[in-house]
C-alpha cells in the first residue's frame, strides 16, 4: 500500500507541510500510525500548533525581566559605567586596578607583554586573555605609557639590605608569595624585578591609593628610606624598558581601542572619566550612539541592535525579589523551556547553546565539566533504557530526562494537550551531552549564577558576549541541588 505522510518542518521559523511517499506492508489487521517520540520531524495526525513548536518570546523558568542583561553588558563592556559613573554597578567596584600611573609603572615593553597573555607574565594573574590585533594591542601599550606621574629616583646609597628584615617585619607574606610561600590575597611577587619599576614602587609603599585609587593594599606608613630599601630588595634597580610611544600614535586611537576591546570594564583612567547622569527616554538614542558618531574623539562603533540594547537596559525594570523556595520552583520546573530566539544584540557565540561554546571564554569551567558526572548523565546505558521505554512511556522517558537532560531541546518528545508529540527543537547531540552549562545556568539566554566573586569568571575576554549573569546566592546553597540530588 502506498501512504502519502504529511511531514511538518521548520522553515524560517513557521511550520510548512511537505508531502513525501512512504511504502508499508500492510498486514490483516487495521494500520496503526504512530510517532516515534525518538525520531525528529515526522507527524500523521496533525500538524504542529504554533505554541507548540515555536520559539517562546521568554521563559517561564525565571522571573519576568525587561531590562536586557545584553545591553547592561554592553555598558559594562564598552566602560560606559566606568567613565560616566551610570547606575549599573561595574563589576563591584571594577575587578581590575586604576591605571592612572601605569606608566610610570611599567615599560611600554611590558604593557604589550601583558596585553598579548597575562598568564605569561604572571601565572596568577586574574586578567582574562582579550584576543585583539597588533595594531591596537600597540595602539593600547602607546596611550597607556603616557600615564605618568613624577617620581624622585632612589639614592645610590639604596642597597636593600635590610629589605628583607622590613618585608618580615610587615608580614608581607601573608598576601603575597616570593618564590611560590606566602598568602594569596595580593598578586604574587614572583618575576615582580622583571616588571615593576622600583621608583612607582617606592611611592605605592608609602601612599597606596594615592598611586592606584581602587587598591587594596593597606597602609603601612613607611618612611621614605624603609620604601626604599625594602622596593630595592624586592625588584633591584628595576627592569629597562623604554616609556616613549610608537612613532605616529595617536592617544584617542588608543583609548578608542582600549575601549573598544572592553579593558574600561575592569580598569578605570581617571582622565578620561566624565560623570554623567543616565538620561531621559528620548534623549537615550543620542547618549548611547555618542562615541559610534565619526566625529566622537573615542570610537566605539555599535550595531543598531546593541544600540537598542542598551537603551533598554538604563530604563527597563529589573526581575521581582521572590523568596529562594520560589526561585527554585520556577527555575526547575521540567522540561526546563526551549531557550528561544537569542537576542539579536548576542554574537554568534553568544547565541551558541553547545558547552563547547562556553569554553572558550570559560575555559576552566568546561575543562572541569568534561570530566564530571554531569557529562557523563547521557552514556550509552541511559539512551538505551530510553529507546526500550519511549514507545510505550514516554512520560517515564520525560521522568529520567528532567535530571539527565533536562532542557526541551534535549528532549525528542514534549506533553502537550494532546499528550506527548515531536519536539521540533530537540538537538540530539546536546542530548547526549547530558547535564550541560544550560541547566544550570540558562533560562531564554538569560544566564544566571553566583554572585561575582574578586575573580572574573572568564579566562578569556572575546567580547560584550551574553551580557554577564543575573546574580542570586541561592546558587551557592545545597538547595539549589536538590531537584536531582535529593539530600536525606
Amino acid at each position: 500500500m502506498l501512504l502519502i505522510v504529511r511531514e511538518w518542518i521548520l522553515t524560517g521559523g513557521r511550520p510548512v507541510c511537505r508531502p513525501f511517499l512512504l511504502y508499508l506492508l500492510i498486514g490483516a489487521s487495521s494500520l496503526m500510525a504512530q510517532t516515534d517520540p525518538l525520531i525528529q520531524g515526522v507527524v500523521i495526525e496533525h500538524p504542529p500548533r504554533d505554541d507548540e513548536i515555536l520559539i517562546p518570546a521568554e521563559s517561564s523558568n525565571i522571573p519576568p525581566d525587561t531590562s536586557s542583561p545584553v545591553g547592561v553588558g554592553l555598558l559594562r563592556f564598552y566602560g560606559c559605567t566606568t567613565c560616566h559613573d551610570l547606575w549599573i554597578p561595574p563589576f563591584r567596584g571594577r575587578w581590575g586596578p586604576d591605571l592612572d600611573t601605569v606608566g610610570s609603572k611599567l615599560s611600554r615593553q611590558g604593557i604589550l607583554d601583558l596585553l598579548s597573555d597575562p598568564r605569561q607574565v604572571r601565572d596568577d594573574s586574574r586578567m582574562p586573555r582579550v584576543p585583539m590585533s597588533d595594531s591596537a594591542r600597540t595602539a593600547i601599550a602607546d596611550f597607556l605609557v603616557t600615564l605618568t606621574v613624577d617620581l624622585p629616583p632612589i639614592p645610590a646609597n639604596v642597597t636593600g639590605r635590610t629589605g628583607q628584615e622590613l618585608y618580615e617585619r610587615g608580614d608581607c607574606k601573608s598576601c603575597h608569595k616570593p618564590g611560590g610561600k606566602g598568602g594569596d590575597r595580593g598578586p604574587s611577587l614572583a618575576g615582580i624585578e622583571r616588571r615593576i619599576r622600583p621608583e612607582w614602587l617606592v611611592a605605592y609603599l608609602m601612599a597606596p591609593s594615592r598611586m592606584v585609587a581602587n587598591t587594596k593594599m593597606p597602609l603601612f606608613e613607611w618612611e621614605a628610606w624603609e620604601s626604599q630599601e625594602l622596593a630595592v630588595y624586592l625588584v633591584g634597580r628595576g627592569p629597562g624598558g623604554s616609556r616613549e610611544r610608537g612613532a605616529g600614535s595617536d592617544l584617542m586611537t588608543g583609548v578608542s581601542s582600549a575601549a573598544q576591546s572592553g579593558c574600561f570594564q575592569c580598569h578605570a583612567v581617571q582622565k578620561v572619566v566624565k560623570p554623567l547622569d543616565i538620561p531621559d527616554p528620548a534623549a537615550s538614542l543620542a547618549f548611547v550612539t555618542h562615541h559610534a558618531s565619526e566625529s566622537a574623539s573615542i570610537q566605539i562603533p555599535l550595531e543598531p541592535t546593541q544600540v537598542d540594547a542598551m537603551r533598554k537596559a538604563m530604563h527597563g525594570s529589573r526581575p521581582i525579589d521572590v523568596s529562594d523556595r520560589e526561585f527554585l520552583d520556577t527555575f526547575w520546573k521540567t522540561p526546563i523551556g526551549l531557550q528561544g530566539t537569542a537576542p539579536s544584540a548576542h554574537d554568534s557565540l553568544s547565541a551558541d547553546l553547545r558547552p563547547t561554546a562556553c569554553g572558550n571564554c570559560h575555559v576552566k569551567q568546561v575543562e572541569e565539566w568534561q570530566t564530571s558526572l554531569h557529562a557523563a548523565a547521557m552514556g550509552p546505558g541511559v539512551i538505551g533504557q530510553f529507546l526500550d521505554g519511549a514507545y510505550a512511556d514516554a512520560a517515564f522517558v520525560e521522568g529520567c530526562q528532567s535530571c539527565h537532560a533536562p532542557n526541551a531541546e534535549q528532549h525528542a518528545s514534549l506533553p502537550t494537550a494532546r499528550g506527548y508529540e515531536v519536539n521540533y527543537q530537540f538537538d540530539s547531540a546536546l542530548q547526549s551531552e547530558g547535564i550541560t552549562c544550560l541547566a544550570c545556568h540558562v533560562r531564554a539566554h538569560t544566564r544566571l549564577g553566583p554572585p561575582i566573586s574578586d575573580q572574573p569568571p572568564a579566562q578569556v575576554w572575546r567580547g560584550p558576549g551574553h551580557g554577564g549573569a543575573h546574580e542570586s546566592s541561592v546558587f551557592q546553597q545545597s538547595d539549589f541541588c536538590s531537584h536531582c540530588h535529593q539530600f536525606g
